[in-house]
């Protein structure tokens, strides 16, 4: 998920261009993603040179990237890089909400793990 404010759009824009990102549902035609589809709330579901790339702009009940930064925690994915990732009491609810078989077959796996962080105080 992204903040979808002007200059961070563009920098997204940017870095994707340097990935060769395009859409998958397009197997036929390159289609890139441009900065002012990804200011739309939707899903971007992509293509890069290194594997898929799912880009969203909102989630669940229209929740955005600022909405759900305080359910999240850095992870240093090395070499300086880090990210927010949402925690898994969050992704738990917004799976619960969304109802669809591939997010419930996983939904047993999550409150699993959560349960057992919980239990270790994590």
């Amino acid at each position: 998920m992204h903040a979808r404010d002007a200059e961070n759009v563009r920098r997204l824009a940017q870095v994707l261009r340097g990935l060769d990102a395009h859409y998958r549902s397009h197997p036929n035609r390159r289609v890139e993603p441009a900065e002012r589809d990804l200011m739309l709330p939707g899903h971007h579901l992509l293509a890069t040179r290194f594997g898929p790339l799912d880009v969203l702009g909102a989630v669940t009940g229209g929740q955005g990237y600022a909405d759900l930064f305080e359910r999240a925690s850095a992870m240093d994915l090395g070499r300086g890089l880090v990210v927010q990732v949402v925690e898994l009491d969050a992704l738990v609810e917004m799976k619960e909400k969304l109802g669809r078989d591939k997010d419930r077959a996983q939904l047993p796996e999550y409150r699993r793990t959560l349960e057992e962080r919980r239990a270790r105080g994590d």
